[in-house]
């Protein structure tokens, strides 16, 4: 078992929550709590909305999260879905702090810090989305305009949505 740190639409109350809803049903994951990144990250919403954390240690702020628990079944489904083996993220480890656990997960059995898998931008185009305004927390106020993978034009893959979205980005920024 490991720990993974989740920070977008894999939390509870989002799109792709239904991974982590899945995986724990299976006895594959289990939610502990709560946590924030020790070290300041970018943070950003890049195409339709969709979060990215950079892997820029102390710039932006200290990210905030839900933790969980996990075994090698959920973080090859959790791969899979952040599409590591396309190059659209990378799986690291992170210093996670701050952990507000549930009243059932056995305190003494975790420090104030722990060491997570969380999924960051991979480094293909993460310095160029790292312009974009950095936010603290993937909240209702992002979500409401994000758009849904299958919503999304299907004629790019999830790198050429990103690629368009710098180059707009650019163009926006010369006018």
């Amino acid at each position: 078992m490991t720990y993974a740190f989740v920070y977008g639409t894999l939390k509870k109350g989002f799109s792709n929550y239904w991974l982590m809803e899945d995986v724990c049903s299976k006895g594959h994951a289990r939610f502990l709590g709560f946590a924030r990144t020790k070290e300041m990250f970018p943070m950003v919403c890049g195409p339709y909305q969709v979060p990215f954390l950079i892997d820029i240690p102390s710039l932006g702020h200290h990210v905030r999260g839900e933790l969980y628990e996990v075994d090698r079944i959920a973080i090859e489904r959790l791969d899979e879905l952040e599409g590591v083996s396309k190059g659209n993220y990378v799986r690291r480890p992170i210093v996670l702090s701050a952990l507000q656990l549930q009243s059932s997960v056995e305190q003494e059995s975790l420090s104030s810090e722990i060491i997570a898998q969380a999924y960051f931008a991979a480094p293909s185009y993460a310095s160029k989305i790292a312009k974009a305004p950095h936010i603290e927390a993937f909240t209702e106020k992002e979500y409401a305009t994000y758009v849904r993978r299958k919503d999304r034009p299907q004629n790019r893959t999830f790198l050429q949505h990103i690629e368009h979205w710098i180059k707009t980005q650019e163009m926006a920024r010369k006018n």
